[in-house]
């Protein structure tokens, strides 16, 4: 019985791993710029013909000091979203430009770039949280089963 207390304080580190990791991406993007990009080319491919799973490919272009680069992102099939010839915003790597991607896809999930820095602290306070009530099981169940 004492086994479940630990355990709900050792898996509360879970959240903070996948915290970690939404950490290392806006570590890299937080410093990208801006820009307005060109939709060029929609496709889609199936991923896993067992399940039926498809993927939408969305290609874009834009310039950056005159000089034009390419981009693509991919998600579940939500292809109807773009169209060609829409703008779409992006972010680039001013010191690399060919490193882009679309705000909205920056992240894993129904989750957007906006929203980047509250899943962090989100996991993290949930860890926090899972820990915390893990010792106070653990406590209780010391005290109840003595």
């Amino acid at each position: 019985m004492k086994l479940i207390p630990l355990m709900v304080c050792l898996s509360s580190f879970i959240p903070l791993i996948v915290a970690r990791r939404f950490q290392e991406r806006w570590a890299r993007i937080k410093h990208w710029r801006n820009a307005k990009a060109t939709v060029y080319d929609i496709s889609c491919q199936m991923l896993d013909s067992e399940h039926s799973r498809w993927s939408a490919f969305v290609k874009y272009r834009f310039s950056h000091n005159g000089i034009e680069y390419r981009g693509e992102i991919s998600y579940g099939i939500t292809a109807s979203k773009y169209q060609v010839g829409d703008d779409i915003g992006i972010l680039f790597n001013p010191s690399n430009p060919e490193e882009s991607d679309a705000p909205e896809y920056l992240t894993i999930g129904p989750f957007t770039f906006s929203s980047l820095q509250l899943i962090i602290y989100v996991f993290k306070a949930m860890s926090v949280l899972g820990f915390v009530v893990g010792i106070v099981f653990l406590l209780f169940s010391h005290r109840i089963f003595r």
